[in-house]
C-alpha cells in the first residue's frame, strides 16, 4: 500500500527544544536534529512477546505534530497531484530524519529498560532479540513528485544505517521520557563507512503518533536494514 511505503520513508526517516544531538558527521554532513519523540509498543514481536521503543527525530521542528497532521491529511487522498501538494506543505526540500529501534522485554517496565545493555546489530541485520538496537538515517534531498506517489518511482533521498555499536538508556519513564546514548558507525546502502557518530537521545513520548502507529495499526516498524 502507498501509505505504508510513505510511512516507511518518513520513519525509517515533536516537541520543540529537544535535547537529542548527533556528534560526528554522516557522509560529510552534520545532522542538526531539532525535534525528537518516542513511542512504545507491547508484544510487537509475536514469536517472543518482546516490545519495542522507537525514537524518531528530525531536522524540522515539531516532528511529532507534523507527522500526525501529514498522515491525517493523506488519509483519504487518492490523487498523486494532491499528495505532492500535501508533502510539500508538510516538509522542506532538504532535511534529515533518524529512527532508533530498541527491542525490549517490556516497554512498561522502566527498571528493566534502564538495566539493559543494548547491542547494535549489523547495518543490514534485524533486531532479532531482546536488548538489540538499530538506527536508520534518511536525508531527503527534494520534495517527492507525482511519479513517486502514482507509479512508485524511486524517492529523492539517501539512507544510511547504524552498523554495530552500543546503546545505553540512562533514564526512562514509560509514556513520558527517555534519555540515552548510542555510539555506532554510519554506513551507506552498500555497507561503506560514512562516519563514526554518537547519538545523545533525549526524547519525550508522543501519544498521538503512538495511537497512529500501534493502536490504529498504521506503522509496525520493528527495526532492520535495507530489505528487512
Amino acid at each position: 500500500m502507498q501509505s505504508a511505503r510513505i510511512i516507511y520513508l518518513l520513519t525509517a526517516a515533536t516537541i520543540a527544544g529537544c535535547g537529542t544531538r548527533i556528534k560526528g558527521e554522516i557522509d560529510g554532513e552534520k545532522l542538526d536534529i531539532v525535534s525528537a519523540f518516542f513511542v512504545q509498543g507491547e508484544e510487537v514481536y509475536s514469536e517472543s512477546g518482546d516490545g519495542v521503543i522507537r525514537v524518531l527525530a528530525s531536522s524540522t521542528e515539531d516532528f511529532c505534530d507534523v507527522l500526525v497532521e501529514f498522515f491525517e491529511d493523506m488519509e483519504d487522498v487518492r490523487q498523486a497531484e494532491e499528495m505532492v501538494s500535501i508533502w510539500a506543505d508538510a516538509f522542506p526540500e532538504d532535511w534529515w530524519t533518524m529512527e532508533v529501534v530498541i527491542r525490549v522485554n517490556d516497554p512498561t517496565d522502566a527498571e528493566d529498560v534502564e538495566k539493559g545493555e543494548y547491542e547494535g546489530v549489523d547495518w543490514d541485520g534485524y533486531v532479532e532479540a531482546d536488548e538489540e538496537a538499530h538506527a536508520v538515517f534518511t536525508h531527503f534531498t527534494d520534495h517527492q513528485d507525482a511519479q513517486f506517489f502514482a507509479e512508485g518511482a524511486e524517492p529523492d533521498l539517501d539512507n544510511y544505517y547504524s552498523d554495530d555499536g552500543d546503546l545505553t538508556i540512562s533514564s526512562f519513564q514509560p509514556e513520558e521520557s527517555l534519555k540515552g546514548t548510542f555510539t555506532t558507525t554510519a554506513v551507506d546502502d552498500q555497507g561503506d563507512d560514512e562516519g563514526e557518530i554518537e547519538i545523545k537521545l533525549n526524547a519525550i513520548w508522543c501519544e498521538d503518533y503512538q495511537d497512529l502507529a500501534y493502536d490504529d495499526g498504521h506503522d509496525g516498524n520493528t527495526g532492520g536494514g535495507p530489505g528487512e
